[in-house]
């Protein structure tokens, strides 16, 4: 074969591998974006709190107009040997503050409770860690569980750790998320670390409704997002993931009218869940701050004031 004849010959085979290498990436591009080319990604932080948009008796975010940052409530405390209620956390609570139960009187207020309106008194001052839990058929009989390595083989018990959390394990709590808007829906990705290791959480997404004239508080209502079940359980270091598909974009919070505030990671302390909803606190008392406490939020659609939980 002439030299001719064979830089015509090699060149055809590079150019053939070039449209070929094109040809692969172009594929792969479309299977990384699922085949949109209007995949639109944004990423967010996690915050630690210690209640309702509230870190250490501060607000966290913003609701926007009209509200600002007015409404927000604690929905845990310090654990109070010397009295029925838990202490109220802030800034010079120590770190070694054994974290408590606590139901807020402007909670209660928003469901027409009185302040000292509470099932139960004996569920509050409650050290998270002994939260009652279930240990019969017929959900009558509910007691704190001892830790494995307390308890007898046979022996109803919680996983360890089972020490007090304190305040200082409680904020080491740390997040990112991702959403990945494409076509009629979003993919939601959420990494956490540090939370409390081997237990259950939910995850649920807060979603806004549009005030009526004269109305003091948010409209506001949690959802599991990407449907039920919408729980996960942390490893023995505290770290999870959790994955679902919404349909709807939480980035195009300009164009419906209920958008997606933020993403509610809760510790249920009661290691159950109740199907779409996140406590049964209008049959048996059980509101948030008994046996459901916000960990982590990712503030989606919210201005967020300052960043407590991580420094």
């Amino acid at each position: 074969m002439s030299t001719r004849k064979s830089m015509q010959l090699l060149g055809a085979v590079l150019g053939l591998g070039c449209l070929v290498t094109a040809a692969l990436a172009g594929d792969t591009g479309a299977s990384q974006n699922g085949g949109h080319s209007d995949r639109r990604v944004k990423h967010f932080r996690a915050v630690v709190v210690t209640g309702v948009n509230s870190a250490l008796g501060e607000p966290v975010f913003s609701w926007g107009e009209p509200f600002g940052a007015a409404f927000n409530f604690p929905t845990m405390g310090a654990f109070n040997k010397e009295g029925p209620n838990p202490l109220p956390l802030d800034a010079s609570t120590p770190a070694s503050a054994v974290l408590a139960s606590y139901i807020d009187p402007v909670f209660l207020a928003l469901f027409g409770k009185p302040p000292d309106y509470v099932l139960n008194p004996q569920w509050l001052n409650v050290p998270i860690r002994q939260t009652p839990i279930n240990v019969d058929f017929s959900l009558a009989k509910k007691q704190p569980l001892p830790g494995v390595r307390d308890a007898q083989p046979l022996d109803l018990a919680q996983a360890e750790p089972a020490n007090a959390i304190t305040l200082g394990e409680w904020m080491r709590g740390r997040g990112n998320a991702s959403i990945s808007c494409a076509g009629d829906g979003a993919e939601v990705q959420l990494r956490m670390r540090g939370l409390i290791p081997n237990r259950m959480y939910s995850v649920w997404a807060t979603m806004g409704v549009p005030p009526q004239p004269g109305q003091q508080t948010p409209n506001a209502f949690p959802i599991p997002i990407g449907g039920t079940p919408n729980i996960f359980v942390t490893d023995r270091e505290g770290d999870a993931s959790f994955e679902r598909w919404i349909k709807f974009c939480p980035l195009d919070a300009h164009a419906t009218d209920n958008p997606l505030l933020f993403i509610d990671v809760q510790l249920n302390a009661n290691d159950q869940t109740y199907g779409a909803v996140i406590s049964p606190g209008f049959i048996d008392g059980n509101w948030p701050g008994i046996i459901t406490f916000s960990h982590v939020v990712f503030p989606i659609n919210v201005q967020l004031l300052k960043d407590p939980g991580n420094p």
